[in-house]
């Protein structure tokens, strides 16, 4: 019995001691830490879908992981597919790794191996590939800087720099252009 006593007398004593190591000096109360809540958010496979000025969707964005850090700022994206008017049987279909949506939805940047795929009725499906895109929503068109490689039908091209106006079925190369025509 007298070992009870002993063992509850021992763990006071320990209680007691714990508790004046951690007092604060003026016998406040220590506030706990000011944590600040995240901003932004995160979602897994999700979907953005921009209205034109007719109210119809103008692209429809999918993207396995989308995260903005802070409301009201851009938003990264990876592994990304655009389908730009989507409403046309003359849609471009964007594919890349990675990318980034600026704050107001207007800028569209793609990199990692970009592919861009036109599919039209009148003149078919036109392939191009790139290390980087940007798509301007505003102006609906989608460029680039980088090297192009575009596919269409038998005909391929090597190129540096291009601009795709998106509504008017248009591919506008930029120079060093390259390419092999077959009949």
């Amino acid at each position: 019995m007298t070992s009870t006593r002993l063992t509850f007398v021992l763990l006071t004593l320990i209680a007691a001691w714990t508790w004046w190591l951690n007092r604060s000096p003026d016998g406040e109360p220590q506030p706990v830490a000011d944590v600040q809540p995240r901003k932004g958010y995160f979602m897994s496979e999700a979907e953005v879908t921009s209205a034109g000025a007719d109210g119809r969707p103008r692209y429809r964005l999918t993207a396995d992981e989308i995260r903005q850090g802070e409301l009201g700022g851009p938003v990264s994206l990876e592994q990304v597919r655009v389908l730009y008017n989507v409403y046309s049987p003359d849609q471009w279909e964007m594919t890349a790794p990675d990318g980034e949506l600026s704050a107001d939805q207007q800028l569209l940047e793609l990199w990692g191996g970009v592919e861009l795929l036109g599919h039209t009725q009148r003149g078919g499906d036109t392939r191009v590939e790139t290390e980087r895109l940007l798509v301007d929503t505003a102006r609906n068109t989608a460029s680039t800087a980088a090297e192009v490689f575009l596919d269409f039908g038998a005909q391929k091209v090597r190129a540096t720099g291009m601009v795709a106006y998106l509504m008017e079925e248009r591919v506008e190369l930029q120079s060093s252009v390259h390419g092999r025509f077959q009949p």
